[in-house]
């Protein structure tokens, strides 16, 4: 049961989980999903008027206060890299969790804009045997029985089942 390793990621944070089963099953219910570890992006964090210091994209004016002028300042490619960079460091993590721990099966919930980034990583995984699921659902904000609950609606985990005494 505890094969399984669930990331959930967005610019700002990635979560890793994992499915345990549970020493008393008579009293809850069975497998239970459980966090192992907690990524934090400080860049990600940021807001734009944190990290440049004008506060209008692609607007500035002539010196001697002619007409204003439009030109692209690249806020969105500094945004990718900072994306990029904190996805390389998640798939780090996934790898060297998945050998430690010995994962049969990696699920990773990425927000939109950070799947570009972390799905070509993945990739290494697959071909060393480990079955991958993509799920293309920002889970980040999810409490752990949500995220059990849809991953087992979309046939990823087994569902949660409620042993009565």
């Amino acid at each position: 049961m505890a094969n399984h390793l669930i990331v959930v990621v967005n610019r700002v944070k990635a979560r890793f989980f994992t499915l345990e089963p549970i020493n008393y099953p008579k009293n809850a219910s069975s497998p239970k999903i459980v966090e192992i570890l907690s990524l934090l992006n400080p860049e990600g964090m940021l807001q734009p008027k944190e990290l440049y210091t004008d506060p209008k994209p692609g607007r500035g004016s002539a010196p001697t206060g002619g007409s204003v002028h439009g030109y692209q300042d690249k806020r969105e490619n500094h945004m990718e890299e900072i994306r990029r960079r904190f996805a390389v460091k998640i798939s780090a993590r996934i790898h060297s969790l998945t050998k430690a721990n010995n994962y049969g099966t990696v699920i990773v919930a990425p927000s939109a804009k950070m799947r570009r980034f972390l799905y070509p990583h993945l990739d290494i995984l697959a071909l060393k045997g480990i079955a991958v699921y993509k799920v293309p659902k920002n889970m980040i904000n999810f409490s752990p029985t949500k995220i059990h609950n849809l991953l087992a609606n979309y046939g990823l985990a087994p569902k949660q089942k409620r042993q009565l005494a």
